[in-house]
């Protein structure tokens, strides 16, 4: 069982999709945006998982303050490529 996978990503990718849709984004934009971000990653090596009780409060539903961070980091920098989130 993959204990790392929290609800906020399932949150996450519905505003993903909302944002592109929201930004008019065509194939060619997409394709700009991915290449951006695989130039941003080619070097760096995929963090381990936390489980879950680690990173997100089952109690209250809602991401501890690390994982909250990461979060607002991504969505920063998705928004700096060009994405709608508002």
């Amino acid at each position: 069982m993959n204990t790392g996978q929290t609800p906020l990503e399932g949150e996450f990718m519905v505003e993903l999709s909302d944002a592109v849709l929201a930004s008019g984004i065509d194939r060619d934009k997409a394709n700009d945006m991915l290449s951006k971000l695989a130039e941003l990653l080619k070097e760096r090596e995929p963090e381990p998982g936390l489980p879950i009780q680690e990173c997100y409060d089952l109690v209250y539903h809602r991401p501890k303050p690390e994982l909250e961070k990461a979060y607002s980091t991504v969505k920063d920098k998705l928004s700096s490529l060009g994405l709608d989130f508002s």
